[in-house]
């Protein structure tokens, strides 16, 4: 190579990371992405770095089932499987609380204590994940009775068939019991690579803040989730 050769700077994953003519690196969104620099006039001699991006993943494209089909048609709530995934603050995701009957769905006769509910997200690509947050409906009192306060188990898959448990048991209710706090912060869970995330959900402590000790003293009917993120952060 020339001492006044060109070099040529690429990104495998632009998404996450572009780099333009000069060398200057942007990035762009949570991932991992490969920059090349090579010789413009002998493309064989190249140089690489691995470039990770730590937050948020862009949640654009991804997809989610629930065990819960169809879904409660709850009054202004626009629920829908995309729901938690839009950015949008017209839609929230409900589902109905074993034991209890609301938006059309009746699982009133169900046993509440092992009766389970579970969704998955696909993010359509395997990714690092470290840690989710959930966004509550709102910080108005009657609302309180809808939060998300765990998740009996939380696993993950590449390929949407094999799911290995992540995490289990993870409970954050002290915290969703506070009004005002209305998104659960970043919840750790360990650092996994996987494509799906599945939250299982058993037993009523896993629905609402104001259960303590099988106590349920909130009482709602559904739960809600206005938004819910993954991502990878630096340890």
């Amino acid at each position: 190579m020339e001492n006044d050769d060109k070099l040529v700077f690429s990104s495998s994953v632009p998404e996450v990371a572009t780099v333009d003519e000069a060398g200057l690196l942007t990035l762009i969104s949570a991932g991992e992405t490969t920059i090349t620099v090579s010789a413009e006039s002998n493309p064989e001699v190249t140089a690489t770095a691995t470039v990770t991006v730590t937050g948020d993943y862009s949640r654009s494209g991804w997809s989610m089932t629930c065990s819960q089909d169809p879904l409660p048609d709850l009054s202004g709530r626009n629920n829908s499987l995309t729901a938690m995934l839009d950015g949008n603050a017209n839609t929230v995701f409900c589902i109905t609380r074993p034991g209890k009957k609301t938006g059309g769905i009746d699982l009133g006769g169900v046993d509440a204590a092992t009766y389970q509910i579970d969704f998955t997200i696909d993010m359509k690509s395997v990714r690092k994940i470290n840690y989710f947050r959930l966004d509550h409906l709102s910080n108005k009192g009657p609302d309180l009775g809808t939060r998300m306060a765990g998740f009996t188990q939380i696993l993950g898959s590449t390929d949407g068939s094999d799911f290995k448990v992540i995490v289990e048991n993870v409970n954050f209710a002290e915290h969703a019991r506070v009004l005002e706090n209305t998104s659960t912060e970043n919840i750790a869970i360990p650092e996994t690579e996987c494509r799906y995330v599945k939250f299982v959900m058993i037993g009523i402590d896993c629905y609402d803040p104001g259960v303590k000790d099988g106590v349920d003293t909130n009482n709602g009917n559904s739960a809600q989730i206005k938004e819910i993120y993954l991502g990878c952060q630096a340890e």
